[in-house]
């Protein structure tokens, strides 16, 4: 069953991770590639506060609504979404086709709101 019209409000950037070369050093850099925008639900779900050796984290989970497209048959946790309004980025820690029926999918995502590697 797709989302109702209108719930989706909040458009998405959705990348894959690869890993690339910097030409002037050789260094391997992280690269993200988008593989599509769509538009979404993002409903913040809870917040927890810890401390790192070094500082403190903050991580906010988040569910993702979105549409199903094909591009998107294999998504899982290597890929990332960006809040095209906020810009936040979230970490994706899990995919739900919803009843298996290619036409919902519910991200369970990872908002690293500082002192994130990657963020």
């Amino acid at each position: 069953m797709r989302p109702p019209a209108g719930t989706l409000k909040d458009s998405i950037r959705i990348e894959s991770h690869n890993i690339g070369h910097d030409a002037s050093t050789g260094q391997r850099i992280d690269v993200w590639t988008t593989v599509l925008t769509v538009r979404a639900d993002i409903k913040p779900l809870r917040g927890k506060e810890r401390w790192s050796s070094i500082s403190e984290v903050i991580e906010d989970l988040a569910k993702i609504t979105i549409n199903w497209h094909p591009s998107l048959n294999d998504l899982n946790a290597t890929y990332r979404v960006v809040d095209l309004l906020s810009g936040a980025i979230y970490n994706i820690e899990s995919v739900v086709d919803i009843g298996n029926m290619h036409q919902t999918l519910e991200l369970m995502a990872t908002k690293l709101l500082k002192d994130q590697p990657g963020g």
